[in-house]
């Protein structure tokens, strides 16, 4: 996915913080929980690649074994 890899790769950062978390190792942070759950939130003007960004996101959360949930809003 091209211009995108800065995205990219906080998202992929996700995962593993979670893991610290739930051991209580996040760096300068408080174990909240278990660790197992984070939501993203993506916002922006129309065109500008949310979607497949997200689907990108998405596709490498499941090939690490992560179970996805994803919603839309629709514009009233």
């Amino acid at each position: 996915m091209l211009s995108r890899s800065a995205e990219l790769a906080r998202f992929d950062e996700l995962p593993d913080r979670a893991a610290r978390q739930a051991r209580g190792t996040a760096k300068g942070e408080e174990s909240r929980g278990t660790g197992r759950s984070q939501v993203v939130d993506i916002m922006g003007a129309a065109g500008i690649g949310k979607s497949r960004l997200l689907g990108e996101v998405c596709a490498r959360a499941r090939r690490r074994g992560l179970t996805v949930l994803r919603g839309r809003a629709t514009g009233v």
